[in-house]
């Protein structure tokens, strides 16, 4: 995961299952240190929309798909009335 806005999210790791579910891990560096370092979950994809939920179903993140392709996934995440932020996933 890449985030220039944010370096604390540079470290970030996300895996995507063919079984529709998530690992996510803060990386070494948290943004805030209220946050969980691991979350699992499931995800679902609709409309160009990626949900992700945590494993008691409250909702992790929201993505919006902007491309896809085999090694590199970019999206857009809703910055709640902010400017949107892009994340791109470079596949490991």
């Amino acid at each position: 995961l890449t985030s220039p806005s944010k370096p604390c999210l540079a470290g970030n790791t996300f895996v995507f299952r063919s079984d529709d579910t998530f690992a996510f891990d803060e990386g070494a560096e948290k943004c805030s240190s209220t946050d969980p370092q691991t979350v699992n979950g499931r995800w679902e994809l609709y409309n160009s929309t990626i949900t992700m939920r945590e494993n008691g179903s409250k909702t992790f993140l929201v993505l919006k798909l902007k491309s896809l392709s085999a090694s590199k996934m970019v999206t857009e995440v809703d910055n709640n009335g902010g400017p949107v932020i892009e994340y791109t996933f470079v596949a490991k």
